[in-house]
């Protein structure tokens, strides 16, 4: 369990240019003494950071990116911009949110869900879970209901999530993520400024930057590939060119029999002539 921080949540800040120097530089100390046993199965030391469109609740735990401790991390984004075929065709769409009145995003209501089911059964929320008026669990509340329950959720079947539409615009944001630990010179010169020593800073110091490798973004549009008036086109078209050749091969036969015919000679009629002898007859 951990705290989480948003920044630039209401879209304000803009990126001018691509590349470092246009992006967003963090230095966080990871502060490992104070690591108590996960319960989610996390056990590296560092943070995770997520970047998502604004309005657009994270889900760290599903897709958040890890950065090291004693790492000098660089996240590079591309932005895909995703457009689904309309609604009867894709099955996308939005639904009326409980908590969340900013927009609708499958986050969200996969959130809510999670929070209505928590909500039930222990009577107290998680930490990011939305619904300020309800009062966030105690520690041994966390330990006896909240994750049985939330590992009950996961592992149960998710009737309410089934109902989660995907939305038909959203933008993604692809994370390509790369580090390099940092050097002993530069741990020395951070411990002379800041204090403490070297092992620790080196456990300990996590360096962020976050930058957009292109001011351009793809355009993804899903669209039908064969509609039903293409395939009454093709079909017209196929029985069109069957038919067609069908009276065309029929006409072409009898004009070459009558062609045939006309060519023919007729018949030429002749008569024998046969001479006759005739012998006078005495009186």
């Amino acid at each position: 369990m951990g705290l989480c921080y948003s920044f630039n949540v209401d879209g304000s800040l803009v990126a001018r240019q691509a590349g470092r120097s246009y992006g967003l530089k963090v230095t966080l100390d990871a502060q490992q003494a104070d690591y108590l046993r996960s319960m989610d199965q996390y056990y590296g030391a560092g943070f995770r950071v997520m970047v998502h469109a604004p309005g657009v609740p994270p889900i760290l735990s599903e897709k958040g990116v890890a950065v090291s401790a004693g790492h000098h991390n660089f996240l590079a984004i591309d932005i895909k911009q995703l457009v689904n075929a309309e609604p009867s065709i894709s099955n996308c769409g939005s639904k009326a949110m409980k908590y969340y009145t900013s927009g609708y995003s499958t986050e969200a209501c996969r959130i809510e869900c999670r929070t209505d089911y928590v909500i039930d059964r222990c009577g107290c929320r998680d930490l990011y879970m939305p619904n300020k008026n309800l009062r966030i669990c105690d520690p041994p509340e966390f330990y006896l209901c909240i994750f049985p329950t939330l590992d009950e959720y996961l592992l149960g079947n998710n009737v309410c999530e089934d109902t989660c539409p995907d939305p038909c615009s959203e933008t993604i944001y692809h994370v390509t993520p790369s580090s390099n630990p940092f050097s002993d010179n530069f741990l020395q010169e951070f411990s002379d400024l800041k204090g403490r020593n070297i092992s620790y800073w080196s456990k300990n110091l996590v360096h962020i930057e976050i930058y957009l490798t292109s001011m351009t973004y793809e355009k993804v549009e899903k669209q039908l590939g064969y509609t039903l008036l293409q395939l009454f086109c093709d079909v017209g078209g196929a029985f069109g060119l069957l038919l067609g050749a069908s009276l065309l091969t029929i006409l072409e036969i009898i004009d070459f029999f009558v062609c045939q015919v006309s060519s023919v000679p007729a018949a030429k009629t002749t008569t024998k002539v046969s001479k006759v002898k005739v012998k006078p007859i005495d009186p």
